[in-house]
């Protein structure tokens, strides 16, 4: 414990040693007022320069241009998702309509098949009964 303050009183003499070599002048001082008072100057005539105005005022249009298109995009992916879905029941209605005309053709077919098979069945009864 007794070292420990010792050790801290020895840090605290040698940094107000090394402080005395680094002490602020007149000088500097006169220096940072002159170089404040330059950047106060700049800004203020940055402040007033006149397109400082119409700046804002495109930066205002910009941001509102960027919010319609945002709204725009928003608006064309609500549509874009609405086509995707109706696509998808066109292709939905497209396959059970191909599916029908399959079955009606093949209705079709087995009807001339039935209507092929009957006249062949007349036939045969008219040639047999036809030679008798």
């Amino acid at each position: 414990m007794k070292n420990d303050a010792l050790k801290e009183l020895q840090m605290i003499s040698s940094q107000m040693q090394s402080s005395s070599h680094n002490r602020v002048r007149p000088e500097d001082v006169e220096e940072a007022k002159e170089a404040a008072a330059k950047l106060a100057k700049d800004r203020d005539s940055m402040n007033t320069h006149p397109r400082r105005e119409a700046i804002v005022s495109d930066i205002r249009v910009q941001e509102e241009k960027l919010k319609d298109i945002a709204s725009n995009i928003e608006k064309d992916t609500k549509v874009r998702d609405q086509l995707r879905a109706k696509s998808d029941e066109q292709n939905e209605i497209d396959m059970v309509s191909f599916v029908l005309l399959s079955v009606a053709i093949t209705l079709v077919y087995l009807t001339l098949l039935h209507i092929t098979i009957f006249l062949f069945s007349l036939s045969v009864l008219y040639l047999t009964f036809s030679h008798q």
